[in-house]
């Protein structure tokens, strides 16, 4: 009989069939997922999933399990998770010969390189994400991508030197909280900070009021924020 489980950790029971099925897919436990789900069939593991804030990673079928609609359930069901967790439209990364079989699960392709194709559970999510940008019809526009986890002086010389180059820099604060740099349990000002603290330091030293967001350096050369 198959069963679904999700877990907060994969248990020991399953720690080497899961290691091994990871590894048998070119895959790795990357250690930054809040729920994992497994579906079983007596002793054995034909697939698993993994959600780590709003990405599903780590998706793996047995061979023995191809087209049985493993893949599907346990998509599914972290889809379901995800929007449990207010996150109604999670990415997903994968290698091109897969990416078909995910947008038949209704996930759609955001962008592709020879060896990875980036999708998102919602259409347009590229468009949708920039239209609300600022458009300067004149001068060079530039742009960072940094954690600032801890924001340190290399981010600052980093925004401040691309401010004086360019005319406008848009700054993304990276949000996601599956990534590298989460931050511990009980962490201090010292330590890692979650991503609005670092948002707000960021609009403190270049802005002085955390929600103004006026030009830097001159009137032409505006710096916005916007956490990602």
């Amino acid at each position: 009989m198959r069963e679904l489980l999700l877990c907060k950790a994969v248990p020991p029971r399953w720690g080497t069939a899961y290691a091994a099925l990871l590894a048998e897919g070119g895959l790795r436990d990357e250690g930054h997922a809040d729920i994992t789900a497994l579906l079983t069939e007596n002793d054995t593991l034909l697939g698993c999933g993994s959600l780590g804030g709003k990405v599903i990673r780590q998706v793996a079928v047995s061979p023995a399990a191809e087209g049985q609609d493993v893949c599907a359930r346990i998509v599914s069901a972290l889809v379901q998770e995800s929007v449990k967790r207010n996150v109604p439209y999670p990415f997903l990364f994968t290698k091109p010969q897969n990416a078909r079989l995910f947008r038949s699960l209704g996930f759609y392709p955001v962008a592709e390189t020879a060896d990875m194709v980036m999708l998102c559970r919602q259409r347009d999510a590229l468009g949708r994400f920039l239209a609300p940008l600022p458009r300067w019809q004149e001068g060079v526009t530039g742009c960072v991508v940094c954690h600032a986890n801890p924001f340190t002086r290399g981010h600052l010389h980093l925004i401040t030197t691309a401010a004086a180059q360019c005319d406008h820099v848009l700054v993304f604060v990276v949000a996601e909280g599956g990534g590298p740099c989460r931050p511990p349990a009980g962490a201090g000002a010292g330590g890692n900070s979650p991503p609005q603290q670092r948002d707000r330091v960021l609009r403190r030293r270049f802005f002085g009021e955390p929600n103004h967001l006026p030009c830097l350096f001159s009137a032409r050369r505006a710096v916005r924020g916007r956490t990602v």
